[in-house]
């Protein structure tokens, strides 16, 4: 490993990718969240999980899983719908349940009021899934196709930052490196890296 004002790079086979991040890993779940001062508690554990979400396996390869993660990640995030798991003619057919409930359509009270506002919202948010689909259908085709191999898989978030690429004309190598995004963390983790020992982990 090499230790850079950039992070921390390795380069070599895929075996070498794998443990590096392995390394990173384990030194930043060691260290916890209170290594990190700018961050709460949930969001460390939150932005190492996203990492650990996406750095390299050794069952895997940069082009069929690594790359689909990185374009994953790249697109557009889920809207409300969609997290919820609300298909979009769920939510149509509940926005005409709304407005079609009985009720007195003699006056325009409160309740009534009320459905019209919940039908609009549906309808809303229908739409919104429907259009968010099909963006990250083009979106993460496009990078996946076409960005991912005119540069480096790259990930990024509050705690680190890595990209990887494949080195050339050799197609069994490849060069990867992570920087952790704080300095005062980045010292710990200098640290934990220069043990010989394996770190002991938490597990959570």
């Amino acid at each position: 490993m090499e230790t850079r004002l950039s992070g921390f790079r390795v380069e070599g086979p895929w075996e070498n990718v794998v443990s590096h991040g392995d390394a990173i890993s384990q030194s930043l779940r060691a260290l916890g969240a209170s290594a990190h001062p700018r961050m709460k508690h949930e969001e460390y554990r939150q932005a190492v999980r996203e990492w650990e979400e996406w750095r390299p396996r050794i069952a895997e390869t940069l082009e069929e899983d690594v790359r689909p993660r990185t374009a994953k990640k790249a697109s557009l995030v889920e809207g409300e719908g969609e997290r919820r798991g609300r298909p979009p003619v769920e939510d149509l057919g509940n926005a005409g349940s709304a407005l079609l409930a009985p009720s007195d359509y003699a006056r325009v009270d409160a309740s009534i009021l009320a459905r019209i506002v919940e039908a609009s919202r549906l309808t809303t948010r229908a739409f919104d899934t429907s259009i968010r689909k099909a963006f990250r259908f083009v979106e993460e085709s496009i990078y996946q196709n076409l960005m991912t191999r005119m540069a480096p898989c790259y990930f990024d978030n509050r705690v680190l930052s890595a990209n990887i690429e494949q080195c050339t004309p050799r197609k069994d190598a490849y060069r990867f490196e992570v920087n952790i995004n704080n300095d005062r963390l980045k010292e710990e983790v200098a640290k934990q890296l220069e043990k010989d020992e394996p770190h002991d982990a938490p597990a959570w």
